[in-house]
């Protein structure tokens, strides 16, 4: 008795253990995501803050190239002497190392002039895509860390090309090559290291799609669940932000995860089970539309098959009512292994036999019926039950038997009619079987 009063408390044990489980995680998850959001939060911030300001930066102090562009679009041609005198005065700057000026798609002036005065007169199309690219879209672009072209010293540096317009149309551009070095100190990158942050300076190419990294803290870290903001340069620019320890410390992750899988756990088996009895309901369902000897329908398999054709509204359909006469006498005469390969037969041969889409069913033990989607005239259809009957009178070979001393052989009865869209499918059967 007591063995008796254990298991039959083993399922609410279970529920209560489950409960427990789905609690203690339901509040380890609260916990994780409120830590997470309030890091989430800062990180926001700080994206907010660092993206105003290299915007700032990169557009306003370190611009070198946009004071030089209003001159050159104010002075409208002319000699160059000007941009002589100013390009000297910027390279006297430690972080200049290259400023040039096109006029309409040729380089005019290169600077210093010992290191790209081979550049003058050539055509825009020469150099990497960015000088085509500030030209197209007529707007301020940041460009780097690259190299410059004809720079034998390998220096990396940042391009910041300045196209100037009137009316729309564009005139020229003036390019100012900065030391890289310098530019990223200017954007205080590494002060979030110093602050428990890793991060990930990237930009869209413009050319391939692909990623180009700027800066990064680390080269071994994952940033697939870093905060990300992004700006326009008008290339795609993306700074990636995340704590150096994670979300939530390692210990806490780790507890939590535990909490998960245990809770993952339970939901699984509590799934399985649902699962299992919907799986086993179906089947059920399914068993009692389907005779079990032949694996056709039953009458209430059919009908509902049949009546999701009519639903579908797919066309004329016909209907075939056959019958095996004297099947009930043969079939007490034979044994059962004789009897279920003649029904098992059936489906098989009906499949060999109709090309069109049609269901199946066995109403009684010598009672059969199809549906077959065509559409027949009354030719037809005689012509297609009479060749079913001959068809199945082979399957009579394998339930001969002697009755009163004489050969007995099965003898195929048929009826037919048409099913017009929208028909109810219990009213046709019934039809048919009364025609009969």
């Amino acid at each position: 008795m007591k063995n008796h009063k254990k298991w039959r408390r083993l399922p609410y044990l279970a529920a209560v253990i489950l409960a427990i489980f789905v609690l203690t995680a339901a509040a380890g998850l609260a916990i994780r995501h409120t830590f997470s959001e309030i890091r989430q939060r800062e990180v926001q911030n700080i994206l907010y803050f660092y993206s105003e300001n290299m915007m700032l930066k990169l557009t306003g102090t370190l611009n070198e190239a946009k004071g030089l562009a209003q001159t050159a679009q104010a002075m409208e041609g002319g000699s160059f002497v000007w941009f002589d005198e100013a390009a000297e005065r910027l390279l006297q700057n430690d972080e200049v190392r290259y400023v040039c000026l096109i006029v309409g798609d040729k380089v005019v002036q290169a600077l210093p002039q010992s290191a790209y005065g081979n550049q003058v007169g050539r055509d825009l199309k020469d150099f990497s895509y960015v000088y085509t690219l500030a030209k197209v879209v007529k707007e301020f672009v940041v460009e780097g860390p690259i190299l410059l072209d004809s720079d034998q010293n390998e220096q990396r540096v940042f391009l910041f090309l300045q196209p100037f317009v009137e009316e729309g149309l564009y005139l020229g551009e003036v390019i100012v090559a900065l030391d890289s070095e310098y530019v990223l100190a200017q954007l205080g990158l590494d002060y979030l290291s110093q602050q428990g942050y890793d991060y990930e300076l990237w930009r869209v190419n413009p050319q391939s799609g692909g990623k180009d990294v700027i800066a990064v803290s680390r080269d071994t870290v994952d940033f697939s669940y870093a905060a990300k903001t992004t700006f326009y340069l008008p290339t795609q620019w993306n700074l990636s932000v995340q704590p150096t320890d994670g979300w939530i410390s390692p210990a806490h992750s780790r507890s939590i995860w535990m909490i998960c899988i245990f809770m993952a756990i339970m939901l699984i088996l509590a799934a399985y089970g649902l699962y299992m009895t919907k799986v086993q309901g179906s089947r059920l369902r399914q068993l009692a539309l389907v005779d079990s000897q032949t694996g056709l329908y039953n009458r209430a398999g059919f009908a509902e098959a049949l009546e999701k054709w009519s639903a579908a509204g797919k066309g004329t359909s016909c209907l075939f009512y056959l019958v095996f006469e004297g099947y009930n006498q043969v079939s007490q005469r034979i044994n059962i292994d004789e009897e279920q390969a003649f029904l098992q037969s059936i489906a098989q041969r009906l499949q060999e036999y109709i090309h069109s889409p049609f269901i199946a069913g066995r109403l009684g033990e010598e009672n059969f019926i199809l549906a077959v989607r065509e559409d027949m005239n009354e030719l037809q259809q005689e012509a297609f039950a009479q060749g079913l009957s001959l068809e199945l009178l082979l399957l009579e070979l394998l339930l001969k038997v002697r009755i009163d001393g004489e050969r007995k052989f099965l003898k195929a009865r048929y009826q037919y009619s048409r099913c017009y869209e929208g028909f109810q499918a219990e009213a046709e059967i019934a039809a048919l079987i009364n025609s009969y």
